[in-house]
């Protein structure tokens, strides 16, 4: 699911910047679809995407006292593939919740009245 989704967030971006390039953009459905997936990706499937990175993570100790990942049992923790399954998912954490920061600070408005209604933040400074 989560493969899929990015696959289409690709080809639109890919379609986008296709026709941007050869100067014959309009408004069309790839315009729907990446805002949607964007508003998708920024809101609702955050943290189920985060909680995957992440659930290589979640070690306990079984009877002996070996580490293993509390999920996939037969995986013990810290030792040969697990540090860099363990390491790639810090890092796509990481890089993955700059880009939702960057991706949700493009939708703040800053205008003084703003009257759309999509607006996400609404600044009223008064300037004497």
């Amino acid at each position: 699911m989560l493969f899929t989704l990015v696959v289409a967030l690709f080809l639109s971006l890919a379609y986008i910047s296709y026709t941007y390039q050869k100067k014959r953009m309009h408004f069309s459905g790839s315009f729907f679809v990446f805002k949607l997936l964007m508003n998708a990706f920024s809101t609702t499937l955050y943290l189920p995407i985060l909680n995957i990175f992440i659930l290589s993570l979640d070690c306990t100790s079984d009877a002996s006292g070996t580490l293993r990942n509390t999920y996939f049992t037969e995986v013990i923790c810290w030792q040969q593939t697990y540090i860099l399954h363990a390491v790639l998912g810090i890092l796509i954490s990481v890089v993955f919740t700059i880009f939702v920061m960057v991706l949700s600070l493009t939708y703040f408005e800053t205008k003084n009245l703003t009257h759309d209604p999509h607006a996400k933040f609404f600044l009223n400074l008064k300037i004497h």
